[in-house]
Parts: C-alpha cells; sequence; structure tokens
C-alpha cells in the first residue's frame, strides 16, 4: 500500500533525525516521511520541546518514503506495523519513562506510549501525532 505525499523531515535547530543506536553505530536513516499534518505536529512538538527541555526531539522510525510495510528487519512480516501512513513516530530522547513527557505530548493532541526494555533493545516514546481516536 503506497501512500502519496508523504513529507520527509530533516534535521534542523529543533529536531534530530540523526538517531545513533546504543551501540554507537547510525541507523536507518531513509524513514522519516509523515502525512502532512503530522509533518506539521512533529514540528510543532520540536519547537516547543527544544524551549521546554533545551534539547533538539530526536525523532526516529516514522514511515518510509511512499508508506506500507515497514519492514526493518529485512524479513517481510509486519515489524513497526503502525509506522506504515506517516502518522506515528518514535522519540528516543528519554532512557526511562518521563510522566511530564508524556502529558507534554498530550497537551499537543497526540498520543505518548513508553517502549522501555521489556519492549524494545533501545527505550523510547511511540508518538500517535493525530491524537488519542486512533487504534493501536
Amino acid at each position: 500500500m503506497e501512500v502519496e505525499g508523504l513529507v520527509q523531515l530533516a534535521d534542523d535547530k529543533v529536531t534530530s533525525t540523526d538517531f545513533v543506536t546504543r551501540g554507537g553505530l547510525p541507523a536507518h536513516r531513509d524513514n522519516h516521511y509523515f502525512e502532512f499534518d503530522s509533518f506539521k505536529q512533529i514540528l510543532k512538538l520540536g519547537m516547543t520541546f527544544n524551549i521546554k527541555y533545551k534539547q533538539r526531539l530526536l525523532v526516529n522510525d516514522s514511515s518510509l518514503k511512499q508508506g506500507g510495510l515497514y519492514d526493518i528487519s529485512g524479513g517481510w512480516r509486519p515489524s513497526h506495523f503502525n509506522h506504515r501512513e506517516g502518522i506515528v513516530v518514535d522519540i528516543n530522547n528519554f532512557k526511562e519513562r518521563n510522566i511530564k513527557f508524556e502529558k507534554f505530548v498530550e497537551d499537543h493532541n497526540a498520543f505518548a506510549k513508553w517502549e522501555g526494555l521489556d519492549v524494545s533493545t533501545t527505550p523510547h516514546y511511540h508518538i500517535r501525532l493525530l491524537g488519542k481516536g486512533r487504534d493501536e
């Protein structure tokens, strides 16, 4: 399923897509595409996060260039299932759950779900940018 009109997020003063894995290796890079309203939302989150936390928002794993199956492991199975349409993104600024950040995201009409070591080898927030009403 191809998703038309996805917009690429590039590094700037408030967001960074230059994510490096825990082992110090560069992560996959061509995966920061957003549906247009989600693109506006991530920029707004990045700007206000930068003001509040004095750091760039570390953005990882939104959508591939044309959307569809997000095959990060090469097995052509639905891994990262919610990252198909450019409305979900992972945020890597925290190593442990941060309730204040969750409230910050909620105040921006988005939904944050913590994915710690019990779910992922790299703890992160899974952010649904277009609000709580969508299915996980």
